[in-house]
């Protein structure tokens, strides 16, 4: 296998495991809250309006999903461009109508040293951006937590 096969199948791997994400979002977003979410929400932002397709979502009642299955590095590294992909998703959030109930939902994964999950690191650095956005995480077992920003107020 050359090194433009290995990049698909590892693409198409991780395409997938996204998809696994935001079907556990919905399905605990179903169960835990009674929201029932469609996939690709497609919804007007900024001005002049441009549509974009959140993850999930919902028109009645209105709420915008974005899911991100991500995880610490491999050497338990601040994961840089992890955060940076995290930060557009809270702008794109952040650019719904202001009806939308805006939602970032991460996969819970906890650091091994620092007993910190990269969702509690993110509000913890980001919290000042954040604005009306929900931060959720939800584990393996599709237990759900919401993160409160600790630096509003």
């Amino acid at each position: 296998m050359d090194y433009i096969e290995a990049t698909r199948l590892i693409n198409s791997i991780n395409s997938q495991r996204g998809k696994d994400f935001e079907q556990l979002v919905s399905t605990v977003f179903a169960a835990e809250r009674g929201l029932h979410l469609q996939s690709s929400l497609s919804v007007p932002i900024g001005r002049p309006a441009k549509r974009h397709n959140f993850d999930l979502g919902s028109l009645e009642p209105a709420v915008v999903v974005e899911c991100k299955n991500l995880t610490w590095t491999v050497s338990n590294r601040i994961p840089s461009a992890k955060l940076t992909a995290l930060r557009e998703a809270v702008f794109y959030l952040r650019l719904a109508p202001p009806e939308f109930r805006r939602i970032l939902a991460m996969k819970r994964h906890t650091h091994p040293d620092r007993e910190e999950s990269l969702a509690e690191y993110f509000v913890r650095l980001n919290a000042f951006c954040l604005d009306d956005v929900e931060v959720v995480e939800i584990d393996e077992d599709g237990q759900l937590r919401v993160l409160v920003p600790m630096n509003l107020g």
